[in-house]
């Protein structure tokens, strides 16, 4: 058990970059409509150019949650769909976070974490430092420092085990989707001290990393960006070419994964409940064949294991009786949900042959901490059949 720090550099980016979290910005307003997600967008934006993922709050079964813009509310008044002011749920959860009587949760030293509790990035750090610590895992552990975010904070990884294919799994690329970060650090905390048996599977089977908080600034803010208010879900380089303006937790994790080439990867997000694989974007230039339209994946050299890996997860989660609100049999091809560009997923998929998915796992973004468990128990087998694939 040991930790260590990696060294990281990359080429300067250049680029337009997003800004993101409309939570602060007094030109949106956050409204509800009492529509799925495929009849709002039939009633109001059939060519899918309106309306940016971001703009999406929350994506219920029946209902989505929108922050909207002047020209939003227009739209929605010209499509003749009726609205009401939304509810911040996750404002209303990080205020009872970082209120909470006694300050912010931290683990009690020696006793199991409490897990209806929100553990921040100080927390986050404590817990894995602490199973760093002799005798503080059942597996070979080390606790990995990948860079700095743009405040200065340690993106932190877990590894466990030894042999085996690698495997990443990632959350909190945004700041403000939570959920996937917890139950990480919950699997992590459980695979070292309570172990079951899938989780024994998992750790003797292959080289497992955790990074339960790529974006821990944003965590602490709760906003979607990193400490500049900038989207890392739009800083990637793109398979056409296209570059970004340099983001440091973006220079990170590419440096990251270039010195680690991991087999398959996930980065957990919230928002809706679904499954979504590459592409994020049709890509109209530079790749042949095409990803879309119709959504497909050929231009990938593993394009025949994308559904299969992705099924892997969503298949087990469907089974368990969690219910997706966006796509078919929770699974979704990204560019035919809402084309972006930038995307993690497409630069792991493209550069670096990674069955890489993007999970979404929550319909709040930042979910009361009492519903923590829920969320845990809903995905822990899902969790297991997707990182055993990469033995498959």
């Amino acid at each position: 058990m040991k930790v260590s720090t990696l060294c990281t550099t990359a080429a300067a980016l250049a680029c337009s970059c997003v800004t993101a979290s409309f939570r602060f910005d007094r030109a949106r307003t956050l409204v509800d409509v009492e529509l799925s997600f495929d009849q709002f967008v039939q009633q109001t934006d059939p060519g899918r150019s309106a309306f940016d993922r971001a703009d999406f709050e929350q994506i219920d079964a029946n209902r989505v949650q929108i922050w909207a813009s002047e020209d939003h509310l227009a739209l929605l008044s010209k499509s003749n769909v009726s609205w009401d002011k939304g509810t911040d749920h996750g404002a209303v959860s990080f205020a009872a976070e970082v209120n909470r009587s006694g300050g912010r949760y931290e683990d009690r030293s020696g006793a199991e974490p409490e897990w209806t509790e929100y553990c921040g990035y100080n927390c986050l750090t404590t817990r894995l430092a602490d199973l760093a610590q002799e005798r503080g895992c059942q597996f070979q552990y080390e606790l990995i420092a990948i860079g700095k975010t743009t405040d200065g904070n340690s993106i932190w990884v877990a590894k466990i085990g030894s042999t085996g294919p690698k495997v990443l799994m990632a959350g909190n690329i945004h700041g403000d989707e939570t959920v996937g970060g917890q139950v990480l650090q919950r699997w992590v905390w459980e695979t070292c001290n309570q172990p079951t048996a899938q989780q024994e599977e998992v750790a003797q089977s292959m080289q497992a990393y955790y990074m339960p908080m790529f974006n821990p600034d944003g965590y602490e803010k709760n906003q979607r960006g990193n400490g500049k208010n900038q989207d890392l879900n739009r800083a990637f380089p793109t398979p056409t070419g296209t570059e970004r303006p340099e983001q440091p937790e973006v220079v990170a994790y590419i440096a990251f994964a270039k010195s680690h080439e991991f087999d398959i990867s996930m980065m957990y997000h919230g928002g809706a409940i679904v499954v979504n694989y590459a592409y994020d974007s049709c890509y109209t230039t530079k790749i042949v064949p095409l990803p879309c339209p119709p959504a497909s994946t050929d231009m990938h050299p593993r394009h025949l294991q994308v559904i299969p890996s992705a099924e892997a997860y969503a298949v087990v989660l469907a089974n368990g009786g969690v219910r997706c609100t966006v796509g078919k049999d929770c699974l979704v091809n990204g560019a035919t949900w809402y084309q972006i560009e930038g995307s993690l997923q497409d630069w792991a998929f493209y550069f670096q042959n990674s069955l890489d998915m993007t999970m979404e796992i929550s319909t709040t973004k930042r979910p009361a901490s009492t519903t923590l468990p829920g969320f845990y128990e809903d995905n822990k087998a899902a969790i297991h059949n997707f990182m055993m694939y990469s033995v498959a």
